[in-house]
């Protein structure tokens, strides 16, 4: 955005905002109190268990069960350090300190068993070729190894006494053909996990420890840019033969990627310490590919890969292709030709290489097949292959297309174009990398969404004509995962199993028969939701002070009655549209932040769209956020003397910026907010690195580029350098393991200086979410109390417990 047009928009604003003020001022009025209200209690949000979202649905060979990954909320665990991804017993906590559990049901009943213990997790589920067995990687006997559950006596056992080593997601164990073996990640030979997360600077872990009287040495750690002999190295900004953060990397990843014999337990170490972010087996297992990550490319977030052949036969290791990926975008790259030769693989970066290719295994060319295929953007998932090898579909969830390209490159074709949705999913044979079809290949299933109805549907497609066929709509929203939202398996004429979720309704695993069009709930995860007064969602549109069109999800009371006027949550999330989580629960937001607790104690909750546009944040939010808050009220729904708003993370940050730009809110409250000081952000030091830079530079932060080159663009996006101007009573929240909260004791002791209302809650061992129940609870009710008290509810049914 040019500077003129800046600084209309602030005039813009300062015209506006006391006027929508005014506006909803003569519009308020105070709803009636309802006697059949159910409020839900925050005892009950700390039992939701969630379907982990990062992995798909897995039906067994015979297609009668399928097995998946939930949440467990029965196992409270704590982070202990800043930085903290594994438990001491091995088990990967990624951003949250959530134990989980795997799942298995039967599809025609619907009966379910989960792989519970007293103590531990259970995570990364797999059948066995034949169906009988299910692999998993549990802690449940004190470190992470691999476990079976046998189909037939329902009985589960450990298979060996290595130490899995999985770190994220797509790393799930791996059978033979036979069923002998299995493939996985294990520590590196002769390294604990303590040996391994030590690799990472400014690793904290390991409890305390005795200090000694006289330190043995100096205990210095020199960090240093002398800028002719770096710049020499890394050639300029952003050059991707010089990458960062290896050792941080191999604090999550290095391992030896191992084969357990099933029967006794012994381990074949294959490769040794490298960084394996998944790994595959060829079609014949004759080779294995593994995505190797190499780390982090300067002032960007692109992680840079390399994928690695092993040969079963030879034990040789081949370097096959590089690539780059967005670091928050972890789904699986590679996936084999059906026979063997090739390798197909998307590279998703924000660099000049992004396209799909295709190697052959045998002579190392590489090919670039999708080069007719205009500004491509592959984000979803693989390169998924056709049955005969010859043909390659690709995915482009962002612009709603299915392309197929031949493996050659010589060919491109759209395959289907579906009026008024955007298609976002295909239905996969995760294991053989192929399409997964009922008809031998004529018919493929996707996934689309309505931008305007807000509905998921699933729609059958003749592969080469193009014609389709809806199958099921719903307001719901379906899978809503990177890949692999719908399962097909054999029974009968076919049957599609995927998970579903709306705004009243936790997900579930739920059963599409193809023949009927039968739709069946298979597993039931949250019955504490059965009997509350859960809201239902509203869609409403509006224009932004920049004059796009735009939506917003309204979520009503749970006793919303038509022409009654209730007090107002807003939730926001900068870059997000809002009206695209209409129909998940919780918002996708999880039991933190689940909007129905609000619903169900008489509150509305509006989620708008809020597109973010280069070097202006904080006007884009204020551009949508506005006339979104000014359309509820029009509509006679918000009471606009009892209107407060909320946001967690980035969400957090946007919160102290609108603060600085309006007064119209009567509360608020930050959660885990990323910097306000742009600056300090940008020049965030975690143990030698510049770990912000690209966020600022090229991600979510959105500068476009440095301090020094957009100073005025830093300033007018840091709402730390405007904080006399908020009038709001505000509660902050972190965990006092979070980094990217780390300022936020700075901005409450900034606000207590300037003789605001300000509230700040610090919890010991959490992070960048609040998760043990106890936490959980206490946060909750205080929020709870705090909104109460700034927006007067009438209804004593909304007061909290008294936080202790």
């Amino acid at each position: 955005m040019n500077v003129s047009i800046h600084f209309s928009l602030k005039k813009m604003f300062a015209a506006l905002i006391p006027c929508a003020g005014m506006m909803i001022s003569l519009l308020g009025a105070a709803p009636p109190l309802s006697a059949q209200r159910v409020p839900l209690s925050p005892e009950s949000v700390v039992k939701d268990v969630d379907l982990f979202p990062y992995e798909s649905i897995l039906s067994s060979p015979d297609g009668k069960w399928v097995a998946y990954q939930a949440g467990d909320p029965s196992k409270p665990m704590r982070t202990d350090y800043v930085g903290q991804r594994f438990t001491k017993s091995g088990y990967p906590m990624l951003a949250t300190a959530l134990a989980s559990s795997v799942w298995v049901s039967e599809v025609a009943t619907g009966k379910s068993i989960e792989m519970s213990s007293p103590t531990g997790s259970s995570w990364f589920p797999n059948w066995s070729p034949d169906g009988r067995y299910l692999a998993f990687f549990s802690d449940r006997g004190g470190q992470a190894a691999l476990w079976i559950w046998d189909r037939q006596t329902q009985q589960t056992k450990q298979v060996s006494e290595a130490f899995v080593h999985s770190s994220w997601w797509r790393e799930r164990p791996l059978w033979s053909a036979d069923g002998k073996t299995i493939l996985c990640k294990i520590l590196p030979e002769g390294m604990s996990l303590e040996d391994v997360l030590k690799l990472a600077p400014g690793y904290q872990g390991g409890g305390p420890k005795a200090q000694p009287a006289e330190l043995p040495g100096p205990t210095v750690h020199v960090y240093a840019f002398h800028p002719g002999e770096n710049q020499a190295k890394a050639g300029k900004p952003g050059n991707s033969d010089q990458l960062e953060g290896a050792a941080y990397f191999d604090s999550f990843y290095l391992s030896d990627l191992a084969r357990i014999e099933v029967s006794t337990g012994k381990v074949e170490r294959l490769l040794r310490k490298i960084r394996p972010m998944s790994y595959a087996y060829s079609p014949d297992q004759s080779n294995i590919v593994v995505l190797n990550v190499e780390g982090m490319v300067p002032h960007t977030q692109q992680l840079a890969y390399t994928l690695k052949v092993y040969g079963m036969a030879d034990k040789s290791t081949r370097d096959m292709a590089k690539g780059f990926f967005d670091a928050n975008n972890l789904t699986t790259r590679v996936t084999w030709s059906p026979d063997s030769m090739h390798l197909a693989y998307s590279d998703s970066g924000k660099t000049a290489e992004r396209a799909c290719y295709v190697v052959d295994v045998k002579t190392g060319e590489k090919l670039k097949a999708s080069t007719q295929i205009p500004t491509p953007d592959f984000s979803w998932g693989p390169p998924i292959w056709d049955k005969t090898g010859k043909w390659i579909y690709l995915v482009d969830g962002q612009m709603g297309h299915l392309w197929e390209v031949s493996s050659d490159g010589k060919h491109t074709r759209e395959v289907v174009k579906l009026p008024g949705v955007v298609l976002k999913d295909l239905a996969v044979e995760e294991a053989a990398g192929t399409y997964w079809s009922p008809d031998d290949g004529k018919t493929l299933y996707v996934r689309a969404h309505d931008d305007v109805s807000k509905k998921d549907g699933i729609y059958a497609v003749r592969v080469q004509t193009g014609e389709w066929e809806k199958v099921h709509e719903g307001d719901e929203a379906i899978g809503m995962r990177e890949m692999g939202s719908l399962v097909g398996t054999s029974q009968g004429p076919g049957t599609l199993v995927y998970s579903s979720e709306s705004a009243s309704h936790p997900e579930d695993v739920w059963s599409l028969d193809l023949k009927s069009r039968k739709v069946t709930q298979i597993s039931n995860l949250n019955p504490q939701y059965n009997a509350a007064s859960l809201g239902k969602v509203r869609l409403i549109d509006f224009i932004s002070l920049m004059g796009e069109r735009l939506h917003a999800v309204l979520l009503l009371p749970g006793d919303y009655h038509e022409g009654e006027r209730y007090p107002l949550i807003v939730w926001m999330y900068g870059g997000d549209y809002g009206s695209d989580k209409g129909n998940r629960f919780a918002f996708a937001w999880g039991s933190a932040f689940n909007p129905q607790m609000w619903a169900s104690r008489g509150y509305a909750v509006l989620y708008p769209d809020v597109p973010l546009h280069p070097g202006t944040p904080v006007d884009d939010l204020v551009s949508a956020v506005i006339p979104a808050v000014n359309k509820a009220v029009e509509l006679g729904i918000a009471d606009a003397d009892r209107m407060a708003v909320m946001g967690q993370s980035f969400g957090g940050y946007n919160t102290l910026s609108l603060l600085t730009r309006t007064t119209i809110f009567k509360a608020a409250v930050a959660t885990s907010a990323a910097p306000t000081d742009l600056f300090h952000g940008y020049t965030c030091f975690e143990s030698g690195l510049a770990a912000c830079v690209g966020y600022y530079e090229e991600g979510q932060g959105g500068m476009k580029g440095t301090p020094w080159e957009f100073k005025e663009r830093y300033i007018s996006n840091s709402p730390f350098f405007f904080l006399e101007r908020v009038k709001t009573p505000l509660m902050i929240q972190r965990g006092a393991n979070d980094r990217i909260s780390i300022e936020s004791g700075n901005l409450f002791n900034a606000l207590r200086s300037l003789g605001k209302d300000v509230e700040f809650l610090e919890y010991e061992h959490e992070d960048h979410v609040v998760q043990q129940p106890v936490n959980l609870v206490d946060f909750w009710n205080r929020r709870i109390e705090w909104i109460n008290r700034y927006l007067t509810p009438k209804d004593p049914t909304n007061a909290p417990k008294s936080p202790q």
